[in-house]
C-alpha cells in the first residue's frame, strides 16, 4: 500500500486502520469525575455487547488495560475530572470490505471538561437530517456517525441547543447527542431503539430509576404527529446528565415533577450507576 499525507508525504504502510477506512469500530464516551469513570460497568457491558454484535476481535484482559491507560492519561494530564473517549476498531488492514486477520486497535483520549452545559432554558428544534435504520447496529455506539455530524451542523445553523432526529418513517429516535424522554398526553415515554439510535448509558440509568420508583415509562414507537402533544421533554447523556427542555419546536414546554425527581436523584447521587 502506498500512502500520501500532506504532513509526512509518501509512505509505504502495510495497512490502514479500518476505523478510518470504513468506520469499522465502536466507541464509548465516559465521564471522569473525582478520579473515577462514572458508570464504567455499564459502559463495559455495552462495549462487550457491541464487540459481540459486530463480531469484532476481542482483546485479552481488556478491562485492566483500559483502566491502566486511563490512569496513565490522568497522571500525564493532571486531571481528576474530564471526558474519556475509547475508540475500538477491528484493526489495521489493506483495502476491501472483508476483514482478513486484522488485530484490533484501540485508542483512549482524555479531555478537560468544558464549561458546564446549561441545565435550564434548553431550546430544541427538529432536524431534517434523518437517522439511518440498521437493526444489526441499533443501540450501539458504532463509528458511523456522519448523520449525527450533519444534524449537529444543522443544529448550529438553527441556533438551537439540540435537534431531535427522526427516521425515514417519521418515527422519533433521539437527539443528535442525547436520548430523549417525553410526557405525551400525560404519559412518560421514550423512543424504542430496535431499528436505530444509541442505547445510552444515562437513558438506561433513568429507566432503572423509574422502575425502582414505580414510575411507568414506556419504550415505544413515537410518530412525528405525536410531537404536537408533547408537554415536557428530558434530554439525557453520560456527560451532561438529565436536563429538561424549555422550548421545543418554537413552543414552551412545562417543567415536569417526574423529570424533576430524576434530575434531583442524579444530582444527589441516587441515580444508580
Amino acid at each position: 500500500m502506498w500512502l500520501f499525507t500532506p504532513q509526512a508525504g509518501i509512505a509505504n504502510p502495510a495497512n490502514l486502520d479500518r476505523g478510518l477506512q470504513f468506520g469499522d469500530g465502536i466507541f464509548e464516551t465516559m465521564l471522569l469525575q473525582n478520579g473515577r469513570v462514572v458508570s464504567i460497568a455499564r459502559h463495559l457491558q455495552r462495549l462487550k455487547l457491541s464487540i459481540l454484535r459486530l463480531a469484532l476481535p476481542e482483546i485479552a484482559d481488556f478491562e485492566t488495560k483500559l483502566q491502566g491507560a486511563i490512569s496513565a492519561l490522568q497522571q500525564a494530564a493532571g486531571l481528576q475530572n474530564g471526558i474519556v473517549k475509547l475508540i475500538y476498531t477491528r484493526g489495521a488492514a489493506g483495502r476491501g470490505y472483508l476483514p482478513i486477520n486484522a488485530e484490533p486497535c484501540w485508542y483512549v483520549t482524555l479531555n478537560a471538561l468544558t464549561a458546564a452545559a446549561p441545565h435550564q432554558g434548553l431550546n430544541i428544534a427538529i432536524a431534517e437530517t434523518q437517522v439511518c435504520m440498521q437493526k444489526q447496529m441499533a443501540g450501539l455506539k458504532h463509528l458511523n456517525r456522519l448523520e449525527n455530524v450533519l444534524a449537529r451542523m444543522e443544529c448550529e445553523s438553527l441556533g438551537s441547543d439540540e435537534v431531535l432526529m427522526l427516521n425515514a418513517f417519521d418515527q422519533v429516535i433521539e437527539a443528535s447527542a442525547h436520548n430523549v424522554f417525553f410526557i405525551i398526553r400525560g404519559q412518560l415515554c421514550t423512543p424504542e431503539l430496535n431499528l436505530s439510535g444509541v442505547s445510552g448509558i444515562m437513558r438506561a440509568r433513568v429507566l432503572d430509576f423509574c422502575a425502582q420508583q414505580g414510575i411507568t415509562c414506556s419504550g415505544r414507537v413515537i410518530q412525528r404527529d405525536e410531537l404536537a402533544d408533547v408537554t415536557s421533554m428530558l434530554l439525557t447523556n453520560s456527560i451532561n446528565g438529565p436536563r429538561q427542555v424549555a422550548v421545543f419546536a418554537g413552543r414552551s414546554l412545562q417543567q415536569d415533577n417526574q423529570f424533576d425527581s430524576i434530575i434531583n436523584a442524579y444530582q444527589t447521587g441516587r441515580l444508580d450507576e
